[in-house]
């Protein structure tokens, strides 16, 4: 038996009656680490709670609520921080037992930031910095029926401006999805001006005849088909509708970036041919339908709320539904991590976890990596939860992370941070990679540990080395997995185990270059970053997609990735005040291009080159070949790893990257 939550006590109490004695206890007393007891909060204790952590229970706790209740709680961080909830489950009697939820210590509308009922998935909900670091939630329920309820985790987050608060403004949009499991919810704007028509909001869009308290929402098409939406304006928990809603779609567009620009247009606004659905009736209760969508298009949805009541507005896909939406703007993902202990014959240790995830993306795949070693991948569908172990680890104290991403979806990442446990091993090894590992590149692996110690290094397809620091050539996606390596004392009598993850990063796509609509230079691949040349020298401070004109000249163009991998060079551009071209029919070429330790040139015949001049960045000459009129010749590369310029005696000049 050991205390909890207590600070350290626990107090005794013994009874005893009138009568028959016997031998009575021992107990032995000792100082532990105390155990992590999980912190519940049953809704309805009454009074004001004050914490950053725990688990928050209906009023029935581990069992169904009860009926014709009404209870309050409130909740505050005690600190500068503001308390957020993310609910684990959900489900209440459709419509009639509610949990409403308030910014703040006070009830009231201007305060309330939603009520629930029935299954939705709720969002995290966070208070405000209006709010003193409190949320206040009051549960209702009728005379009949009751489900399971509802639970939360209670945490402590940086305070930010109250959310969702429509502005009127498309540039306030939010994204919105329809499929997740029971519908999404949103508060609906009231007392908000329409940017069509201030003040009053009387403007004609659409079929609109007034577009009164204004609320914008995008959706982006995850899965190709028909869509319905079911829309409802409900202040009883969606039930039945309650408040007069009306709305507007347009679509499709390209990307998000350009639907404020258009759909606040009037003119563009108003024309038919741009206006997916409409509707402007006194139903609180609508269907918007948009028609053969296609994956990745973006829709534009107005909603106005015509009576300016407060009320909820329920997004849901109808079964007849072919299409989907992309829910992974509400993805979310929580971990629980473990570590065991430092095993001394080898100095390592694993690592347990699982992963949950709501609204993962619907196709990709999902990887988990540890920052300390070893890494999983699995191909959708998705499950709820994942479940992981990674053993072998190098016991070394650090912080490490357990990273999990999803290749279709950016938003939708978590990193989970734990510490290992210290060194328990006169002779500790560590791994790692020198350098990043790009697609086609030479990589060190690196292993660290006390002198006069020796190493085994082993991986996929069957790669083994006995050296420290053993290189891996022209390395691909064949070469990824997890590299361990096994250290030995020179006596023999210690030993240790550690590993590292090789992931290849691809190189850049070769880029060309066009004009854009601006009149810039402009790649058509993206990257983290460029390197824009014109005539052999690199354009200080334009690393981006694009480049206003430096004047009349050749130019050229290299990306680099996030990772840090360096593409080729595109064909130089040729501009000038009177016009442009691509420069297709090039005198030379370059082969590889990056380059190590050789390039190969080729010489158009009828070009007549005689010699090739290698220039660094910075123009000075480094080197001269003599080609005396051959069409292809090997040329050994013995400068320095860089970016250099190659012409072939006046004639046009090509980027040439060595590695």
């Amino acid at each position: 038996m050991a205390s909890g939550n207590s600070g350290g006590c626990i107090i005794i109490v013994f009874h005893s009656d009138l009568s028959i004695g016997d031998v009575g206890f021992r107990c032995n007393i000792e100082c532990i680490p105390c155990p992590v007891v999980p912190y519940i909060i049953i809704l309805g204790q009454g009074g004001t709670i004050t914490t950053c952590g725990g688990t928050l229970l209906d009023p029935g706790g581990i069992e169904p609520y009860g009926n014709n209740l009404n209870v309050t709680q409130t909740i505050c961080s005690g600190t500068s921080d503001c308390i957020s909830l993310t609910f684990t489950s959900f489900a209440t009697e459709f419509a009639f037992d509610r949990l409403s939820i308030y910014d703040g210590t006070e009830i009231n509308t201007n305060t309330q930031l939603g009520t629930f009922a029935g299954t939705p998935s709720l969002p995290v909900v966070t208070s405000s910095n209006q709010s003193s670091g409190c949320l206040t939630l009051v549960f209702e329920t009728d005379e009949t029926s009751v489900e399971d309820g509802f639970s939360a985790i209670i945490s402590c987050s940086e305070c930010v401006p109250l959310a969702p608060i429509p502005t009127g403004f498309c540039a306030g949009y939010l994204p919105f999805c329809t499929d997740v499991e029971g519908g999404y919810v949103f508060l609906a704007a009231t007392n908000v001006q329409s940017e069509f028509s201030q003040p009053n909001g009387s403007s004609n869009i659409g079929c609109l005849g007034s577009t009164p308290n204004p609320s914008w929402y995008y959706m982006r098409i995850a899965q190709p088909g028909n869509i319905q939406i079911n829309i409802v304006g409900s202040n009883n928990g969606g039930v039945s509708g309650t408040n007069d809603i009306d709305y507007v779609v347009w679509g499709p567009f390209a990307n998000a970036e350009e639907m404020c620009e258009l759909a606040t247009d009037s003119a563009w606004a108003n024309d038919f041919n741009n206006i997916v659905d409409c509707s402007y009736s006194g139903s609180a209760v609508e269907q918007a339908y948009i028609d053969n969508s296609l994956e990745g298009q973006y829709y534009l949805l107005l909603l106005t709320n015509f009576s300016n009541q407060p009320t909820n507005i329920y997004f849901s896909s109808d079964l007849s539904s072919t299409g989907r939406t992309d829910c992974t703007f509400f993805c979310e993902m929580a971990d629980f991590v473990s570590t065991e202990e430092c095993d001394p014959n080898t100095n390592t240790y694993r690592v347990n976890g699982e992963i949950e995830i709501l609204n993962p993306p619907l196709t990709g795949s999902l990887t988990v990596i540890n920052s300390s070693g070893g890494f999983v991948v699995m191909s959708a569908p998705f499950p709820a939860s994942v479940a992981f172990t990674f053993d072998t680890l190098s016991s070394d104290g650090t912080q490490n992370s357990i990273s999990a991403y999803y290749s279709n979806s950016e938003s939708c990442a978590g990193i989970f941070a734990y510490s290992a446990p210290p060194t328990c091993s006169n002779c500790p090894v560590t791994a790692s990679i020198d350098g990043v590992a790009c697609e086609g590149e030479d990589i060190v692996l690196t292993a660290n540990g006390q002198s006069n110690t020796s190493f085994l290094w082993t991986g996929p397809n069957g790669f083994t080395s006995n050296l420290q620091s053993p290189a891996l050539s022209n390395i691909s996606g064949a070469a990824e997995g997890v590299y361990p390596v096994f250290a030995m004392s020179s006596s023999g009598n210690c030993q240790a185990l550690a590993s590292v993850n090789l992931l290849v990063n691809p190189i850049p796509e070769t880029p060309v270059i066009s004009i854009n609509n601006s009149g810039d230079l402009e790649s058509n691949i993206l990257g983290a970053s460029f390197i824009w040349t014109k005539d052999g020298s690199v354009q200080q401070g334009f690393n981006g997609q694009s480049i206003p004109s430096q004047g009349d000249g050749i130019y050229t163009v290299a990306a680099l990735s996030s990772s840090g991998c360096f593409g080729a060079a595109s064909e130089p551009f040729a501009y000038t005040s009177d016009g442009f071209n691509l420069i297709t029919n090039a005198e030379f070429n370059l082969f590889p291009n990056p380059a190590k330790e050789s390039v190969t040139v080729y010489c158009k015949p009828s070009a007549g080159i005689k010699t090739l001049n290698f220039m660094d960045i910075s123009g000075r000459l480094v080197k001269t070949i003599p080609m005396n009129g051959n069409e292809t010749m090997q040329v050994s590369l013995d400068l320095q790893a860089g970016v250099y310029w190659v012409d072939g005696g006046g004639v046009l000049k090509k980027m040439l990257v060595i590695q």
